[in-house]
């Protein structure tokens, strides 16, 4: 492992666990364009069904240990270790289209759940970040 690896990993590994101060809150149903990425966090109202957002290629949704969803989770997604975006989506999705294989880590209330693989081209594909909280009643 290279030191400029181990930094990378350290530098996200404490952005996830602090909550990052890097962090911004994104914007709901509006798309963020940086770092070759486009993302925009959404999934709730009458947004959740505009067509654009369908035709996405990558749909990361929150969920608890019930399978409802949670809003407010911070995301990091990265590329060759290089962070791409670091957002706190207060939507159940967030929506991710550009080119190549990227990582996606997300936390929430102190929970962080393991990192996906993902490609943010192609059909869509639906890629779901599972949280140990309880469920609503």
């Amino acid at each position: 492992m290279t030191f400029t690896k181990f930094l990378a990993g350290a530098a996200f590994t404490a952005a996830l666990a602090t909550g990052s101060a890097l962090a911004d809150t994104a914007p709901m149903d509006q798309i963020v364009d940086g770092n070759g990425i486009q993302t925009a966090c959404t999934g709730v109202g009458s947004a959740k069904d505009h067509p654009e957002f369908q035709s996405w290629p990558a749909q990361i949704e929150f969920a608890n240990a019930g399978t409802q969803y949670l809003s407010g989770v911070h995301v990091v997604i990265t590329k060759d270790g290089q962070v791409l975006r670091d957002t706190v989506c207060n939507g159940p999705w967030l929506v991710v289209k550009g080119p190549g294989t990227m990582q996606v880590k997300g936390s929430f209330e102190g929970m962080v759940d393991k990192s996906e693989t993902f490609t943010a081209e192609g059909p869509h594909k639906r890629i779901t970040l599972m949280f140990a909280k309880a469920p609503n009643q």
